[in-house]
């Protein structure tokens, strides 16, 4: 039976269950009673020990549910908004999709009409997207319109992949979508995250001045990276932070809110270093003028050699697709060329082929080349387009 100790909330195990059941049968019909699992005493023994055992894994769930380290879901986020804390919302994927009509015709879209009645095209993985806006076709011709994810968070979307037509409306001949997302959804901040995010928060302010204040440029909902550098032993360090001076790197949120953070969490006499400056205005009037920096973004460049052993073709420009919209940096991140040999890998997987990379180097500025780089900037993050990817085919 469930106990409420010193160690919390403690549960029985269904054999533990199961024991005292039979044990309490034997009291009432004796020791000679059948009680194995084929016999009707021992299947009516279990029955009632297991749903014994569900009882209390469900009243464990709501205990634990209480418990800010321990919860989940929805629980964990009314835990965490007793700490102004709130989990980062997904997004969705949207595409610019090519129609082509014979003849007039009207589709829906979900703005107007909702997404259970809105024109619905899939894709080869399929995966379905919804016509954003209605649109109102008066001839034979084409239209580019925006389709959106019917699933929050990321959706990889590789160029003439969705080309599906799932509803049916007279004059619509053909989808096709050319080009990649013109935005890739993101994920929902899962339970591990946001725990983390929310730990990163309030433990931070029993350390030391630097983690309390990233604690708090954190805590802001839309920031998704913060970082606090200070200078204590030169006139100015290597990055141009001036003696007892604090350089904030944010990511997310407006700029008058980061500002107010610093300016709440910044001891008097402090120098701040940074490209931006805000004013904040005390409860007295007085200006005061906060600076700080923005992650930036450094171009990576990727230069190799895609051959298939069993001398398949393949299109070098999907490839290229594939890497761009998977691969995702840090702030600061070592790039070696074994990731971009894991990506050709999954690629691979996913398109049944057997492309192999070779003579793969990677740089930060198209003239130095490597296996292995990092951003030029501490406070970078890498960027990849198609146009700093140069494959050959072997």
């Amino acid at each position: 039976m469930p106990e409420l100790t010193d160690r919390g909330l403690e549960i029985s195990t269904y054999n533990e269950n199961l024991e005292a059941l039979i044990t309490k049968l034997k009291d009432i019909y004796g020791d000679d009673i059948n009680v194995e699992t084929n016999s009707p005493d021992g299947q009516f023994a279990g029955i009632f020990a297991q749903a014994q055992t569900d009882l209390d894994e469900q009243l464990l769930n709501i205990w634990n549910s209480l418990n800010p380290e321990k919860a989940t879901g929805v629980a964990l986020d009314r835990c965490y908004s007793f700490n102004g804390i709130r989990r980062k919302a997904g997004t969705y994927t949207y595409v610019n999709e090519v129609f082509t009509f014979s003849g007039a015709c009207v589709l829906k879209g979900i703005e107007e009409d909702g997404a259970e009645n809105a024109y619905t095209v899939r894709d080869n993985a399929g995966n379905l997207f919804y016509l954003v806006n209605r649109h109102t076709q008066a001839a034979a011709g084409t239209a580019t319109l925006q389709v959106r994810a019917a699933e929050i968070g990321e959706v990889e979307v590789l160029p003439n992949t969705i080309n599906t037509p799932v509803t049916v409306v007279l004059g619509v001949t053909a989808v096709n979508n050319p080009f990649p997302a013109i935005s890739v959804g993101v994920n929902e901040e899962t339970d591990f995250e946001f725990r983390t995010r929310r730990n990163q928060s309030i433990y931070a302010a029993s350390k030391g001045f630097d983690e309390s204040m990233t604690s708090a440029l954190l805590a802001l909902a839309d920031v998704t990276y913060a970082a606090v550098y200070d200078n204590r032993y030169g006139e100015y360090n290597q990055y141009g932070v001036p003696l007892h001076g604090l350089w904030c790197v944010v990511e997310g949120a407006g700029d008058q809110e980061v500002a107010k953070v610093i300016y709440s969490k910044l001891s008097p006499g402090v120098p701040l270093f940074g490209s931006i400056e805000e004013i904040v205005t005390d409860v007295y009037g007085k200006s005061n003028i906060i600076k700080f920096d923005r992650v930036g973004q450094e171009a990576l460049y990727v230069r190799g050699v895609l051959k298939s052993p069993s001398g398949r073709d393949f299109d070098v420009a999907s490839v290229v697709s594939y890497i761009t919209s998977n691969y995702k940096f840090l702030v600061n991140q070592t790039v070696t060329s074994n990731d971009i040999i894991s990506l050709v890998q999954k690629y691979n997987t996913e398109n049944n082929i057997d492309l192999v990379a070779y003579n793969l180097d990677v740089s930060n500025d198209n003239a130095v080349w490597a296996e292995y780089v990092a951003p030029k900037n501490i406070i970078d993050r890498f960027e990849l387009t198609a146009d700093t990817i140069t494959f050959t085919k072997g």
